[in-house]
């Protein structure tokens, strides 16, 4: 498989999302996204870290499998929508808050507002953290994550330390099933 080339690369996941003429998927993994734009699959760590692309006849059928069974969907998010509803997960109290960016996983801020993204794997759960300064905080099923929490994901500062473990998208989970070797 090749990378499908992109003339100029994205600064931003958001950017891609509000300036797409097309219509757009985003599927949302907890250490990586996936937008479906016109006929290509765009891989990022976070909404500020573009790995690469490929073409849309180029995607395994097991990994668009997983995306869609495996990781949240968005169809058309940001298209003309401003997203200020509440959050709809049904967040677990939870005072441990993990004070680490995880080594595959991502770390949002903004102002008292921290998220942790990562595997829990006493669990073999994909688990969000929220957390604020003050102590508040809990814990829920990345599954459960609704519109609110990819806009946080969107604008909140990011840090990761996912690309030190992940070279390439093939090492995804989304192509471990496609057993292709890059």
């Amino acid at each position: 498989m090749m990378s499908h080339p992109i003339t100029e690369i994205p600064n931003k996941l958001s950017d891609r999302l509000s300036n797409a003429v097309s219509d757009t998927v985003l599927y949302v993994d907890y250490y990586y996204f996936v937008l479906q734009i016109d006929n290509v699959y765009e891989f990022w760590f976070n909404g500020d870290y573009f790995i690469e692309s490929i073409d849309k006849t180029e995607m395994p059928d097991e990994a668009l499998d997983y995306l869609e069974k495996e990781c949240p969907k968005f169809i058309n998010f940001y298209k003309n929508k401003i997203y200020d509803e509440k959050s709809t997960v049904e967040w677990q109290a939870n005072n441990i808050y993990p004070q680490i960016i995880p080594q595959i996983g991502n770390a949002y801020s903004a102002m008292v507002y921290k998220i942790i993204t990562e595997k829990d794997d006493k669990r073999n759960k994909r688990i969000i953290h929220l957390h604020e300064d003050w102590g508040a905080g809990g814990m829920a099923d990345f599954e459960t994550i609704g519109e609110k929490e990819v806009e946080a994901f969107l604008t909140f500062s990011v840090f990761s330390e996912t690309y030190k473990t992940i070279k390439s998208i093939y090492e995804l989970d989304c192509f471990k099933k496609a057993n292709i070797q890059k």
